[in-house]
């Protein structure tokens, strides 16, 4: 045999099973991570959307007032009304405040819902890379190059964990084993 020859494949239905199990586990977490960054940018522009609307209030609300005082000093316009009008600026300049302050804390929540959910991705990712690792040892391949020596196991046996199935003799170096009496 050659050094990484293929020499024999243990069956393990329930390592393999596990082992699908959690890479399904796994592209549904990387789908709600997708899904996450996908609800955080449309809750930005939202947010982006009502603020610019709220701001474009603001700049109305000043105007208003200025033609509000314009008018009371004019003796247009009553008192009730002017006191409206910066009641509604005042309002108006609140909302906008608030909107930012709101906006702010949904994008630090987004932030931390999105790398909570990429560590949950990558412990699930850990798991499935330990599981096809212990797949991948299933296959037990030639340590050097050499001649197989003994078949420890039959086809289709059950093998404990960590029994000897197969002994290889590396050629490379001779050695003798004689008895003396």
């Amino acid at each position: 045999v050659k050094k990484g020859q293929p020499l024999a494949r243990v069956e393990s239905p329930e390592v393999k099973s596990r082992l699908l199990q959690e890479r399904a586990s796994l592209q549904g977490l990387q789908s709600s991570l997708e899904r996450g960054r996908i609800d955080a940018r449309q809750d930005a522009i939202k947010n982006g959307h009502a603020i610019d609307l709220l701001d474009v209030r603001v700049t109305a609300a000043r105007r208003l007032l200025e033609r509000a005082q314009s008018a009371f000093d004019q003796g247009i316009l009553n008192k009730t009304d002017y006191e409206k009008a910066k009641d509604d600026v005042r309002i108006a300049e609140l909302e906008l405040t608030n909107a930012q302050a709101t906006a702010k804390l949904q994008i630090e929540t987004a932030e931390f819902d999105i790398q909570s959910r990429k560590l949950l991705v990558d412990r699930q990712s850990s798991v499935a890379g330990e599981l096809q690792r212990q797949v991948d040892q299933l296959t037990l391949a030639a340590p050097f190059d050499g001649i197989v020596a003994s078949v420890a196991v039959q086809d289709r046996d059950a093998v404990p964990a960590n029994a000897p199935v197969v002994t290889v003799v590396n050629l490379s170096a001779f050695e003798v084993e004689i008895t003396l009496p």
